[in-house]
């Protein structure tokens, strides 16, 4: 390890939200970083691309690189869609190059982006990185592998959330309204089972953030439970077995249990006010994180059309044949289902952020959405509701700063 270093690798590591790679010896070394919750980006061979974990491989693969990556018997994808241009500034350029290209990697990336640091793929050590660290005032790492360093952090931390925050963007499922009759016990039953953390808003309301950190809501007395199915939310678990005790020992019931692939299995469960929601066994996913979205549609090509026109959504076909999507920002994923009743009154809600609701409105209406409740009701939050073409009521919010 380079003895000059004025941060430990681990502190450089956790502070950082966004890594550059610049190549890179296999598609192991992206997927850890992505797993582990890091924004990814590559520049190989000429242009910037960012990364994307997936389940399964799109179905639309144009303008997209994708390396299958296998862990614990599960097949993963890391995509690569290319960007138009710069990804905006990053915390790490990690670097899979010979020595002889570091001036120039300096020059186009690091700088540009405004790196902190500058991190080389092993065994490769550098007199020459050491002088540019010093030369630019950055940190530089060598001798250290990347990915055994993410993989000794989380063993150190196996419930560790995403302490940089939830990842922001356009399409991104964000915030989710779960009715309660009581919400200090809804909240005290989502706590015990799923880990969710509790916190009181500005307005004095209760909130949660999910068991990754990446989807925040909120409890709502008043309105008509979800109870039957429909359009259906599914938190992801460690463990079936053990998370549908924690519900039976609440006295809540569990609907179904089934095992859909080798690796996979789901159930439905009621919560203390009677909502249907869905778990899913995936370990090492990540407990308690909201995963999952089943939309009801008569005529699925139709459905899936309106949401990639409006929120960009990838459309694929997942491993059993279904059509599936995948989140702006690639957290939440979901499909589509001709099985269930749509979900017509805004009961459990699912709002998905936007970088101009008003221009949402715009495309909703233009692909034959409708305006359920217009921009202002829930003043000073940005926020509309609409229906898509088959009546499933869904909240659209913005960012204050934006």
């Amino acid at each position: 390890m380079d003895n000059e270093i004025k941060t430990s690798p681990e502190q450089i590591l956790k502070a950082a939200k966004s890594i550059l790679l610049v190549d890179w010896p296999s598609a192991n070394l992206p997927y850890a970083l992505l797993k582990a919750g890091f924004i990814v980006f590559s520049y190989s061979p000429d242009k910037y691309s960012e990364a994307k974990l997936r389940r399964e491989k799109p179905r639309n693969t144009e303008g997209l690189s994708i390396f299958p990556v296998t862990d614990d018997g599960e097949e993963f994808y890391a995509s690569f869609e290319k960007l138009d241009g710069f990804p905006g500034t990053v915390d790490i350029v990690h670097i899979y190059r010979p020595e002889a290209e570091l001036p120039g990697i300096v020059e186009k990336h690091v700088l540009p982006l405004g790196a902190k640091a500058i991190w080389l793929y092993p065994p490769q050590t550098s007199e020459l990185a050491r002088g540019l660290a010093a030369q630019h005032c950055l940190e530089l790492v060598q001798g250290v592998n990347i990915v055994d360093m993410v993989s000794e952090i989380q063993s150190n931390q196996p419930d560790m959330e995403n302490e940089n925050g939830p990842t922001l963007g356009n399409g991104k499922i964000c915030y989710v309204e779960i009715p309660a009759d009581d919400i200090a016990q809804s909240a005290r039953f989502y706590s015990e089972v799923f880990g969710w953390k509790t916190r009181t808003r500005g307005d004095g309301h209760l909130a949660f953030d999910d068991g990754i950190n990446e989807v925040s809501g909120s409890w709502v007395t008043g309105r008509k439970k979800h109870t039957e199915a429909g359009f259906i939310l599914s938190i992801m678990v460690d463990s079936i077995a053990e998370t549908v005790k924690k519900i039976t020992d609440r006295e809540c019931n569990i609907v179904k249990q089934m095992p859909i692939s080798d690796h996979e299995q789901i159930a439905w469960f009621n919560d203390p006010a009677g909502n249907l929601l869905g778990l899913y066994q995936h370990r090492g996913g990540g407990n308690g994180k909201i995963c999952y979205v089943e939309i009801p549609a008569d005529d699925i090509p139709k459905s899936a059309n309106f949401y990639e026109a409006v929120f960009g959504w990838p459309i694929r076909s997942d491993n059993h044949g279904n059509a599936a999507f995948d989140d702006g920002v690639g957290v939440v994923s979901g499909m589509w289902t001709n099985q269930y009743k749509p979900s017509t009154e805004p009961g459990l809600m699912v709002y998905v952020m936007m970088d101009s609701v008003e221009e949402t409105i715009d495309a909703v209406i233009a692909n034959g959405g409708k305006i359920v409740q217009p921009i202002g009701m829930d003043a000073p939050e940005i926020t509309a509701r609409f229906s898509d073409p088959f009546g499933n009521v869904f909240g659209l919010y913005q960012e204050p700063s934006q």
